[in-house]
């Protein structure tokens, strides 16, 4: 027989006269998890790495579905309800500074792992108060699962992204080699008979890594295993990913040394797509082969009849609903009156392509380089000065939206360059250059391609049509201009165009010749206004 506390645990047995305080509390938390999926959605759509991450909340749900099914009997909190109920508050107040900045700067991917901090915690806060540590601890995984889908740092993503195309370059070099293929590596750069074969970040098997991690996460999960065994099951199942992602770079340098990069290129995705779904069949078959001797319980998860749990504070979540409210409603109402309270926008700059230049040539775009980084416009174009120099400038422009700044930043020289066999020499000087009255930061990097040093200048420019914007520049995520992001608050700006002039130069002899071959370039190239014409492809 079940209990009238069990009735009111059970979804869709709720006593009518109940209906309020049973429904109330999971119209709370499922806003404050959607506010975390909206923000998590930027990333997920726009980061081809992370697109796995719409389907991490499904998951969670399933595995929380299965824990319900064998919870265990709910026990009274160690602590005082007064207490909980404060820590959840103390926790509240965090949603603002973190809805503020994660609106200005949504790329900001430390703002999204503190909201997903936030969230997990007053979930399991929740849950504590109504079924104590044994519910907490029994649900902590399917509710924490949710890391899983939030994006890495770039600080941690981007050295282990360049030494995984290093070592898929290098491992598919040894494998052609040994099948009687001459190649030889250079960077991320495959050299074969076919031509060049860069290893990009698309092939790096960081996404593979990362769904590894995720996979081995679920499969330990539902097939509760202990700690040692999910442990051993992300080892195996990280061989397998590394495994497939090799045989997809080897396939593809292949097909270049015996087909040409265009027959290549035609494979590319195909070869993704293909080794993706091996790699998911393999790792369930890691994980059942695993879970084939362990041994179920006798009795019937069913024929358990745990308690119900203690009553949700209502009082507490009602004041947390309006809190969360009040939070939307602030953030909303902060950056309308700022960006209403600004004077009419302001020229923008752009780039005046010189045309008349020895050699000059338009680069086309590929295709898979513009499905990426998704821009409004884009140029890419060289020349030489008649001499030895020779430039290569690309420009690319995002209309204002809350996506332009994270896809701004997939373009980057430490990432792009060396996949087509460029060593990164030094990195990391800044220099602001005033170009006809306008001061205009670049980041300088200088690289090495067959024993010839390439000079590069990159700057990436936020625009949101305010007089500032002729001297405000958002650094890259790297350099952790925490000041930046605070301006970008306090100032009101979101939601800003952004645009990527990167300058290239060769046959410079030295840094003095690159950085006077440059003050002389840029009076020329840089116009008020959007520039000439960008020809977006």
């Amino acid at each position: 027989m079940i209990s009238q506390n069990e009735t009111a645990a059970l979804p869709g047995m709720e006593k009518k006269s109940g209906g309020f305080r049973e429904w109330f509390p999971w119209l709370v938390l499922g806003a404050l998890w959607i506010s975390l999926i909206r923000q998590l959605w930027l990333e997920w759509s726009t980061n081809e790495d992370y697109s796995y991450g719409f389907v991490v909340p499904l998951l969670a749900l399933y595995l929380f579905s299965k824990r319900w099914d064998d919870r265990p009997e709910p026990r009274k909190p160690e602590i005082s309800d007064a207490t909980i109920v404060m820590l959840l508050g103390i926790l509240s107040v965090f949603l603002l500074p973190i809805r503020l900045i994660q609106e200005s700067n949504p790329e900001w991917r430390l703002v999204s792992w503190f909201l997903a901090g936030v969230v997990v915690a007053v979930s399991l806060g929740l849950i504590y108060f109504v079924g104590g540590k044994s519910w907490a601890a029994h649900f902590a995984f399917p509710v924490a699962f949710i890391f899983t889908a939030v994006p890495w740092p770039t600080g941690i993503e981007a050295p282990l992204t360049g030494l995984l195309m290093r070592f898929g370059a290098g491992a598919s070099v040894f494998l052609l080699n040994w099948m009687g293929i001459p190649a030889t590596q250079n960077g991320n750069v495959i050299e074969a008979a076919g031509g060049l074969v860069g290893i990009s970040e698309a092939c790096s098997g960081i996404r593979s890594l990362q769904i590894t991690l995720m996979i081995s996460l679920f499969f330990g999960e539902l097939y509760r295993f202990g700690a040692l065994r999910r442990l051993i099951l992300l080892l195996l199942v990280g061989v397998v990913a590394l495994t497939c992602n090799l045989g997809r770079t080897f396939f593809l340098a292949w097909m270049s040394v015996h087909y040409g990069n265009a027959v290549m290129e035609k494979w590319h995705d195909t070869a993704g797509f293909a080794v993706l779904a091996i790699a998911l069949t393999s790792f369930w078959g890691v994980a059942a082969w695993m879970n084939r001797s362990r041994v179920m319980p006798a009795a019937s998860v069913a024929d358990r009849k745990p308690g119900g749990p203690r009553a949700w504070p209502i009082g507490f979540l009602a004041g947390f609903m309006v809190w969360f409210l009040a939070v939307q409603a602030a953030t909303e109402i902060w950056y309308r009156v700022n960006e209403s309270s600004r004077p009419a926008a302001v020229p923008a700059w752009g780039v005046s392509w010189p045309e008349s230049r020895p050699g000059f040539h338009q680069i086309e775009i590929p295709d898979r380089t513009r499905a990426i980084l998704k821009f409004s416009s884009g140029r890419q174009a060289s020349w030489s000065d008649g001499g030895r120099l020779n430039w290569s400038v690309f420009f690319f422009q995002w209309a204002p939206g809350r996506t332009s700044a994270i896809l701004a930043k997939l373009h980057k020289p430490e990432i792009c360059l060396p996949a087509i066999g460029c060593h990164l020499v030094r990195s990391g000087d800044i220099r602001v250059v005033s170009v006809n009255g306008r001061p205009i930061l670049f980041h300088s990097y200088v690289f090495e391609q067959n024993q010839r040093l390439i000079y590069v200048w990159w700057c990436l420019w936020e625009g949101d049509g305010s007089p500032r914007a002729t001297e405000f520049f958002q650094v890259d995520e790297t350099t952790n201009d925490y000041k930046a992001i605070l301006a970008s608050v306090l100032a009101g700006r979101r939601n800003a165009g952004q645009q990527i002039l990167e300058i290239a130069l060769s046959g410079a002899r030295s840094d003095a010749e690159a950085d006077a071959a440059l003050a002389g370039l840029l009076p020329g190239l840089i116009v008020e206004g959007p520039g000439g014409p960008q020809r977006s492809k």
